[in-house]
């Protein structure tokens, strides 16, 4: 005997449909919510809307929730960051990449760019860095013309200058 897959918020049928929840029949067996594409969507808008709204109006109770969530997962995210150093490090760049209004369009560029250095990096055995030729702190853009693979040491040493 198979044992019945369990499906996950999001989960795409063949069909297209989209899984939402599972609920209790009335006859207490455990049934499947499934929904068309377009529902869904529609039904996701909304509840985004109405969360956003609570956040707007409950101020004070979104702040303690976020404190509390991060207090509980401290640590998980410790070793997360320590784990993933160049994760860390390319959201940074894209959240200060975003701040300054960089547009999106050389993204696939800029991994490319990321990706090299990390190539580089095995095949010499040495770390080497993605570096802004002109820093973001003196107005330079996070975009691939402003960008070049140097060894960390160089990186290190020059700063922002």
């Amino acid at each position: 005997m198979t044992k019945p897959k369990h499906y996950k918020y999001g989960d795409v049928r063949e069909d297209g449909y989209i899984f939402l929840k599972y609920y209790q029949g009335r006859t207490s067996a455990t049934l499947e919510h499934w929904m068309n594409p377009e529902s869904w969507h529609r039904a996701k808008r909304k509840r985004a809307a109405d969360i956003a709204k609570w956040r707007q109006d409950n101020p004070d109770k979104h702040l303690r929730r976020r404190r509390a969530y991060r207090e509980k997962h401290a640590e998980l995210q410790r070793i997360f960051k320590k784990e993933n150093p160049e994760l860390r490090l390319m959201h940074s760049a894209q959240r200060r990449a975003l701040i300054r209004g960089t547009d999106s369009e050389n993204g696939q560029m800029v991994r490319d760019i990321y990706r090299m250095r990390d190539r580089v990096s095995k095949c010499t055995g040495l770390e080497w860095h993605v570096d802004h030729i002109k820093p973001l702190s003196k107005g330079g853009p996070h975009h691939h013309g402003n960008l070049q693979v140097i060894p960390a040491t160089i990186n290190l040493r020059k700063g922002s200058k």
